[in-house]
């Protein structure tokens, strides 16, 4: 069985306090992720525009995944970098890509960037990342820019979506987090204390399993 699901990032706001929150399987209660390895994904954003930090669409998404990488462990973004195409849904393909819809629905108005994911049970199976083409889009860091959307730090923000992470603003009961996973863009261009905290808890620290307790391992006797 596979079940879709969708998250989007949305326009301003700011937002403090530790609560991370995940997406789940609404049948079990439990986080979706990915099973312990590669996640591989297609970048298919474009290399020909070079932007103000001086990177270009692909490479500052490839950024954002190394700032993931340097704080999980059980599993690991690799971004192989592609000419630039559409996304496939349900292919069983990790894509980026840019599109003026969501596999043919509208984005919403205030909507920058959608991230899919497919599951089988527990375990996710696919995600694909979706930028708003209708934005103008640059990469740099410091304050938000007006009229410009920021394609390192929401490629951040999608990409927490795409380990299983969901809007600790948006969780129940509300809370006020200091987080680029919040569910509208602000000054925050990289991971908080409570981003990092919650992609622990799904993967564990980097160099070290996600279900790695043999720290906290008891020696037990057994008999017959």
């Amino acid at each position: 069985m596979k079940k879709l699901f969708f998250a989007a990032l949305l326009g301003l706001v700011t937002s403090l306090a530790l609560g991370f929150d995940y997406i789940r399987n609404s049948n079990t209660g439990l986080p979706l992720k990915w099973p312990e390895g590669p996640i591989a994904v297609r970048i298919m954003l474009g290399t020909s525009q070079t932007l103000s930090d001086g990177s270009n669409f692909s490479t500052s998404a490839q950024a954002a995944m190394q700032i993931w990488n340097t704080q999980i462990g059980g599993s690991q973004f690799l971004g192989q970098i592609q000419p630039v195409g559409p996304a496939d849904n349900g292919n069983r393909v990790n894509e980026m890509v840019f599109a003026s819809t969501v596999f043919g629905t509208a984005f919403d108005s205030s909507t920058l960037a959608v991230a899919t994911t497919f599951r089988r049970g527990n375990e996710r199976t696919e995600s694909d990342v979706i930028f708003n083409s209708g934005r103008t889009w640059d990469s740099f860091r410091g304050p938000t820019r007006s009229g410009i959307s920021e394609i390192q730090r929401v490629a951040i923000h999608e990409l927490g979506h795409v380990l299983g992470l969901d809007h600790p603003d948006e969780a129940t009961p509300v809370q006020n987090v200091s987080a680029i996973m919040n569910s509208r863009i602000s000054s925050i261009e990289t991971l908080t204390s409570d981003d990092i905290a919650g992609g622990q808890s799904l993967y564990g620290p980097p160099g070290i399993p996600a279900n790695d307790n043999f720290a906290n391992a008891t020696t037990i006797s057994l008999t017959s």
